[in-house]
């Protein structure tokens, strides 16, 4: 069994100048893990940003999943 582990920093800005937010941002880095994360593998996602809700970042993980073909059978708090 395989583990991703996902704990992007509160604030991160790119080479370019782009600036990380969970809000907008986490769904396409967790896509960016699919490739990576075996099917019977551990995917473990995690943010201190206090402007997103618990619901909206675990639709964020969902989405992405969804959006790879892939399916999350439990979900932890």
């Amino acid at each position: 069994m395989g583990l991703v582990l996902i704990d992007p920093p509160t604030f991160s800005t790119t080479k370019g100048g782009r600036r990380f937010k969970a809000e907008r941002d986490y769904a396409a880095l967790v896509a960016l893990a699919m490739p990576v994360w075996r099917a019977a593998g551990l995917l473990f996602c995690s943010t201190n940003q206090k402007s997103l809700s618990p619901e909206n970042f675990e639709k964020a993980i969902r989405t992405a999943a969804k959006m790879a073909g892939r399916e999350i059978k439990t979900m932890g708090v």
